[in-house]
């Protein structure tokens, strides 16, 4: 059962207001963002949450993109999906009801899950549905397995591998302390699909490697042809599970000593960053990580433990980063309350210092209900949330997982304009934002949290539609149903979207008729494309013209010359374009645009449309991704000298820190497409301080 407390705390959380992978665009939705932390201090829990400065992926891996982070708790990455069955019941209760809790795509959802069939949402119902697709025989054999399937809005399908099991002690009477669900369970995810086909495959099996230590590994595949491999430390001769899926379970505990990370292209590896974390006493105190050109990303933390729900009783143990190392060297210090937060579990932070500068975290009353953030100027801001308890059934009575403020139900900055949020007690989506002025919008959702309606607020409280969308009313294709099939404005004009079935994409947009009576309509085709690990939907071909009202029923533009038609090939099995063709309905002109790119995605030349002249620019990279050498196309068209001087190609040279941060950028020319006869004419340098701000800017010549 999920109950909701309202607590003050101060900082913020970022809100955004839309249609979460709807596949058309909805930018007419007005939206609110609220900084999401300061310093790096969560706006609503009071943790400190660091993200790596190293990531893993480029434009070619599509969804395949691993950020490294602390999360206040662990050692964690964007790419981790799992669910934990801990259901606890009483003796003589019915223990086929099992608690789960998923992870996915860095939220956490808790079902509970009934026979087979879809499960209950029981924090929030935000529409991402649970299946138990088969249910284990708890009390006699054959036992059979549990197995489960997530499926979000938009279509996209997790899979799971079969748990791994924990049995519990049996239980012979009614004692409080003795958990009767026979079993606790622990799953991995073995597959995500995204409804365009596209897919990350979860290896199941481990495999022995050796580079500078032995290791064992194993990859998250994308279809897309490129991959990153988990290869963590093992002493050598160690036995291992080959049970599929039991190394990725290390990722629940998130403390392995040594884990090297390597981003595998279809030509070999792209970049790799090792974290090497050092135990005292069983608690984790540093952790080193170093990607593959040397730069380094220092954490230092420190644990404190209690004991929560008594009688009974269970321990919390919560490890926290004190001390920051960017690749830089600049450093910044985190302090925290030595008294722990009983309403939400945490000890929460009271500082944060770098640069010589300190943010300050303090709590607005005795009973620590609030949290308050003064900068290092004096100012302050204050932030409302809304807090979220899950009662969990265990050891002793009244015990319950602590309340987390999660949701930011107020700004107030640091001249004393308050920005309000309201939300949808069932989903938890936002119902109603009042802006500074009194003015700002309510919102309606369906019984799957889409948005069907926008109200406008106006500074005297009156409401004034905006838009409302409508939608499937039941959901029995979930690629589309929850994409709107209309949106109207408040004026009355309606556009209307239609989609394949296929994958979701969007097949045609209708504009409402112009004075002419004439529709704007957008058709989309797309390929099916065989990646050998599965088909994946790319569109190659739109065409967009007007139509009467006869018309409406082609299922193509008109070919003529009014009708205006771009075509798309890709690179290898990416979704990036590679050949890009604007021309009209009669084929009579056409333009061409043909993009190069390197091994990551990267684009590395631009042939423009132009067929008279070398038309072609070039961008050069580090072995990091990030551009060096911006070269224009040749100015005078691949000069042939005449007795007449060429000019040469203008160069954009950069230079960076190990924060990523650009200290020089030179200008000049050059005739070579890679940079290597590059002079420069003028740069400029910037300075930045031990906080990383910009303090100084100067233009040089030679």
């Amino acid at each position: 059962m999920k109950t909701f407390a309202f607590w003050l705390i101060s900082s913020t959380s970022a809100l955004a207001f839309g249609i979460a992978n709807a596949q058309v665009s909805l930018g007419q939705i007005p939206v609110i963002e609220l900084a999401p932390d300061y310093q790096g201090v969560d706006a609503n829990s009071g943790g400190y949450t660091s993200k790596f400065p190293f990531s893993l992926g480029s434009p070619a891996s599509s969804r395949l993109q691993l950020t490294p982070s602390f999360n206040s708790r662990k050692l964690t990455n964007n790419l981790i999906a799992h669910l934990s069955d801990e259901t606890f019941v009483y003796f003589g209760q019915d223990h086929t009801t099992r608690d789960i809790t998923v992870v996915y795509n860095g939220k956490a959802r808790f079902y509970s899950c009934v026979g087979v069939g879809a499960c209950t949402q029981t924090n929030f119902n935000d529409g991402v549905i649970l299946t138990r697709l088969t249910m284990r025989n708890s009390t006699a054999s054959p036992y059979g397995d549990d197995s489960y399937q997530l499926r979000d809005k938009d279509g996209t399908i997790v899979s799971f591998f079969t748990p791994a099991y924990s049995p519990l002690p049996p239980c012979y009477d009614a004692s409080s302390d003795c958990n009767a669900a026979w079993y606790n369970a622990y799953a991995f995810a073995s597959e995500v699909k995204f409804p365009n086909g596209e897919k990350l495959t979860y290896e199941p099996t481990a495999f022995q490697e050796w580079d500078e230590t032995n290791r064992l590994s194993v990859k998250v595949r994308s279809n897309l042809g490129y991959a990153i491999k988990f290869a963590y430390a093992w002493p050598a001769g160690s036995p291992y599970s080959t049970v599929p899926g039991s190394l990725w379970l290390r990722n629940y505990v998130g403390d392995d000593p040594d884990l090297k990370l390597t981003y595998l292209g279809p030509n070999g590896a792209l970049g790799s960053i090792k974290t090497v974390r050092t135990k005292q006493n069983s608690q984790m105190v540093s952790a080193q990580t170093t990607d593959h050109i040397g730069r380094s990303f220092g954490l230092n933390f420190e644990t404190k433990s209690v004991t929560l729900c008594s009688p009974g009783g269970f321990p919390a143990s919560h490890t926290m980063v004190n001390k920051v190392t960017t690749p830089a060297n600049r450093i910044i210090n985190i302090t925290y309350n030595p008294v722990m937060n009983a309403m939400s579990a945490m000890w929460e932070v009271t500082s944060v210092s770098k640069g010589g500068r300190t943010w300050n975290y303090t709590r607005q009353d005795p009973n620590r209900a609030g949290l308050t953030v003064t900068d290092p100027l004096g100012g302050k801001k204050t932030t409302g949330s809304l807090s979220e308890a899950i009662v969990m059934p265990g050891p002793g009575t009244g015990c319950f997982q602590p309340n987390v403020p999660t949701y930011t139900l107020y700004v107030i900055d640091e001249i004393n304009r308050q920005t309000a949020v309201g939300y949808n007690m069932v989903s938890m989506s936002p119902s109603s934002l009042t802006l500074p002025e009194n003015n700002g919008y309510r919102y309606v959702h369906d019984g799957r949290n889409n948005i069907t309606g926008v109200y406008r607020k106006t500074k005297s409280a009156s409401e004034n539609l905006h838009m409302e969308l409508g939608y499937d009313a039941i959901c029995s294709h979930p690629l589309t149903c929850n994409n709107p099939n209309w949106i109207r404005d408040a004026k009355g004009l309606q556009t209307d979207y239609t989609y394949y079935s296929e994958h979701g994409g969007v097949k045609t947009v209708t504009a409402p008729a112009n004075q002419n009576g004439l529709y704007l309509r957008i058709y989309s085709f797309y390929e099916a494309f065989d990646t050998g690990d599965g088909i994946i939907y790319r569109k190659i071909r739109t065409e967009v013209c007007g139509l009467n009202s006869a018309q409406l029923t082609l299922s193509a533009c008109p070919s003529q010359p009014s009708t205006q038609v771009t075509l798309t090939t890709y690179w290898q099995k990416t979704f990036l374009p590679q050949v890009v063709t604007i021309t009209d309905g009669a084929g009579s002109d056409s333009a061409t645009t043909i993009y190069g790119y390197d091994d990551r995605g990267l684009v590395t030349s631009t042939n423009g449309p132009r067929t008279d002249v070398d038309d072609i620019s070039y961008t050069t990279y580090d072995s990091v991704g990030r551009p060096i050498f911006d070269i224009s196309a040749d100015p005078d068209g691949s000069c042939q000298s005449n007795g007449q001087g060429c000019l040469k190609r203008q160069v954009v040279k950069h230079y960076y820190n190990d924060d990523n941060q650009e200290t020089r950028t030179e200008t000049g020319v050059g005739n070579s497409i890679d940079g290597s006869d590059f002079t420069w004419l003028t740069a400029k340098n910037m300075y930045f301080d031990s906080e990383g701000q910009l303090t100084k800017t100067e233009v040089v010549v030679p």
